[in-house]
């Protein structure tokens, strides 16, 4: 039996938005090794205040970790807590840290301040009813406890049956271990606490657009996008010019759009895949253009363009 502190709570689950790692049911690759993706979405959706899973925004989730790990990590199977670490806190809008040899006690205080615990096992030791095929390393979620049957309850993505699956404390605390491509049968205990407070990584880059990430949750940009609003120019750059970096200015450039930039007073008619500039503001009215007719670009983008004559 695990010893445990006098003043700890009974019973405790965070209530985690659950899906299985294969959300139609289909147990192919990628969904077969899909369960650090799927830990990962589940927990990240509870930090966004989603409290339930479509199969549809569930294969998207996951699909959407798949694609940040590749995209900026490599492809791989498996994950160590190591790379699951670095991922959330380069690319996601919370934090995690890895703990070594946490005590039950640890594990109840994360549990009992509503922040969910990501754990890497060795599976066959799980010795779950519901686990088909063989898959050595595993990874799933601690939602909470019962301390009166001295056991975890999990958001268990390997099994469709997985949602506040139980564990016994022997159990998954016997099974957890790290990845390790040697030997997994002597990988170090470890587990992943997570908070939605960004306190040790505010200062990442993880798409290498100029913004940290503190940055990039203040203006709402993409962790995962150098250019959020796809326009050619990264999030940093138009944000150091004066623009939103979640406005597409390529779509503002339309024939017979009127446009302005930051850096000047100059206002130019766009026709022809050319800025025409208006001489003064008496040309601009007598052709019959309006202020709110007005629309702002970056100089970076004026400055791309070919220049025709003025308008007087």
């Amino acid at each position: 039996m695990y010893a445990v502190s006098a003043d700890i709570v009974y019973t405790k689950n965070i209530s985690i938005p659950f899906t299985s790692q294969a959300p139609y049911g289909n147990w192919n690759e990628p969904w077969h090794n899909a369960c650090e993706e799927t830990s990962i979405a589940m927990v990240d959706a509870y930090y966004r205040d989603v409290r339930s899973f479509s199969k549809a925004a569930a294969k998207q989730q996951i699909l959407d970790i798949f694609h940040i790990k590749q995209t900026y990590i490599g492809k791989s199977l498996d994950e160590s807590a190591n790379t699951i670490t670095t991922l959330i806190n380069q690319f996601l809008s919370w934090e995690a840290v890895v703990i070594d040899n946490p005590t039950l006690k640890q594990i109840h205080d994360e549990l009992d301040a509503g922040r969910p615990i990501i754990i890497p096992v060795m599976a066959d030791l799980l010795k779950n009813p519901h686990f088909r095929g063989t898959f050595p390393y595993h990874v799933l979620v601690i939602s909470g406890y019962d301390e009166s049957t001295e056991e975890f309850i999990t958001q268990e993505p390997g099994t469709r049956y997985g949602e506040n699956y139980r564990y016994s404390y022997q159990t998954l605390l016997d099974a957890n271990r790290d990845f390790d491509t040697v030997d997994i049968t002597r990988a170090p205990k470890r587990m992943i606490f997570t908070s939605p407070d960004i306190r040790q990584n505010g200062e990442t880059d993880g798409d290498s657009d100029g913004l940290t990430k503190n940055q990039e949750l203040h203006y709402t940009t993409s962790l995962i996008s150098a250019d959020t609003d796809a326009d050619g120019y990264t999030d940093g750059i138009e944000i150091q010019t004066n623009h939103s970096p979640l406005d597409n200015e390529k779509k503002i450039l339309k024939s017979g759009a009127v446009v302005k930039s930051s850096d000047s007073s100059t206002v130019f008619l766009y026709k022809n895949k050319t800025l025409f500039p208006f001489a003064n503001e008496k040309a601009f009215l007598n052709l019959g253009y309006t202020w709110s007719d007005i629309a702002h670009i970056t100089p970076l983008l004026r400055d791309l363009q070919t220049r025709g004559d003025v308008l007087y």
